[in-house]
């Protein structure tokens, strides 16, 4: 689903994938309980939305239409 995303729409967004046991510093400061977790942040890092649990790609895009950046 990353990989379609990233086909789709990496023009326009960045896509990271943060393995939660390699990155224990970004868990705690995000408050990651459940993966997955999907944050959308702005330009300077700051959350716009989060979501947690899976999210299917017309969803994700559609959170992405919310937030006026489809």
């Amino acid at each position: 689903m990353v990989s379609d995303l990233e086909k789709k729409h990496g023009e326009r967004v960045d896509i990271a994938v943060v393995d939660v046991y390699e990155n224990m510093e970004q868990v705690r400061e995000y408050q990651v309980r459940v993966v997955p977790t999907i944050f959308l942040l702005d330009a300077n890092n700051e959350v716009l939305e989060r979501v947690e649990g899976y999210m299917n790609l017309e969803a994700i895009e559609g959170l992405l239409e919310k937030h006026g950046i489809l």
